[in-house]
């Protein structure tokens, strides 16, 4: 539910940035290029201008919202905070357009930050990995969800608790598929506790599905003292590529007790489209 509310969040605010953008090109063009001589441009710059302001308040709570529903918090420094930040500049330049006269006229640093801000836009959507489509983020978000594979978890964890792994101290490393294959874990053993999870490296792709399961699940292997833990809704693949990983990596430290098994829920082939085989999580 949160990534698809993120991503529908963020297609709005994509709208509305182009709308500003357009206002802003059309009033350029009727006053610099065409001198106010040509009737469908006056028509058109006359007619979404009264829409200007409403916009511009509608993309920074559209915004904010986006980064709240973001895998990353809108309140720490990122591409998509510095996007947000500046449809508030925006609105700065309007709002002390009388002050701003004393240096220069505030229409001047209004475009200079309307340029600022798609140049900033565009970093944002090429580090997130792209675009990606609302009717993918409610194919993954709603149709991929893990009841089932939790209460299989749960079973197998009872399991584990009745026979009672023995580990061997050491740290091992463990590999498994998430998306993409090559999802690698290190997992540090103590006195038969697991001490430390970390993903060292991955080939996973679009960090608003990766980064919070690579963020979560080690620390709830750790807490739980068992892989066998829920996985991120909307990062299934993800989720139990780490799972995965991390079961690797303790079959090699097992003296005494039974493997976990866990499979990584099946990529459909239109999810895989939709994605882009390039592109994932």
């Amino acid at each position: 539910m949160t990534l698809f509310l993120d991503i529908v969040f963020a297609w709005i605010a994509l709208g509305l940035a182009v709308l500003l953008s357009i206002i802003i090109v059309l009033r350029v063009l009727r006053k610099k290029v065409f001198k106010s001589q040509n009737s469908l441009i006056n028509k058109l710059d006359r007619g979404l201008r009264k829409f200007h302001k409403p916009l511009g308040i509608s993309i920074i709570v559209v915004g904010l919202y986006h980064g709240l529903f973001s895998t990353v918090s809108v309140f720490s420094v990122n591409l998509g905070t510095a996007t947000w930040i500046l449809t508030i500049l925006l609105a700065l330049t309007w709002l002390l357009k009388k002050q701003l006269k004393k240096v220069k006229n505030w229409m001047f640093w209004h475009r200079v930050l309307t340029l600022v801000f798609v140049a900033v836009l565009i970093l944002h959507i090429i580090d997130v990995g792209g675009f990606i489509g609302v009717k993918t983020a409610y194919q993954i978000s709603f149709t991929q969800e893990t009841q089932p594979l939790a209460i299989e978890a749960e079973q197998l964890s009872l399991i584990a608790n009745q026979t009672g792994n023995v580990y061997q101290d050491g740290t091992y490393t463990g590999v498994a598929d998430g998306f993409r294959p090559g999802l690698t874990v290190e997992v540090t053993v103590k006195d038969n506790m697991i001490t430390d999870v970390k993903v060292v490296s991955h080939n996973e792709q679009k960090s608003m599905f990766y980064a919070t399961p690579i963020e979560v699940i080690p620390a709830e292997i750790v807490n739980n003292q068992t892989p066998l833990v829920d996985s991120i809704s909307g990062a299934t693949y993800t989720s139990y590529g780490i799972i995965n990983a991390t079961i690797n990596a303790l079959s090699q430290a097992v003296i005494s007790g039974e493997s976990f098994d866990v499979q990584t829920p099946e990529i459909t082939q239109h999810i895989r489209k939709n994605l882009g085989r390039n592109g994932n999580h």
